[in-house]
């Protein structure tokens, strides 16, 4: 479902990956939902969705450095 939404393996890996971990850091404190599947869905949704904000902020912010600064050499 996630890598049809997001159109790659990698992120909708990445965005699971941090859904499981947040399930374990919250599921002892609030009680393990009603739906845990659904949960974990909606939260690796959420989290691919940022992480490809995320990802074209932060060319467009590239992109904007390069041309004020010009390209950086070592």
């Amino acid at each position: 479902t996630l890598v049809r939404t997001t159109g790659s393996l990698g992120v909708a890996e990445d965005a699971v990956q941090d859904a499981a971990v947040r399930a374990l850091e919250t599921w002892p404190r609030t009680g393990v939902p009603a739906n845990p599947g659904g949960w974990l869905l909606v939260t690796a949704r959420n989290r691919a969705v940022d992480l490809l904000r995320r990802e074209a902020a932060r060319t467009a912010k590239e992109t904007a450095a390069v041309s004020a600064y010009g390209p950086f050499t070592a």
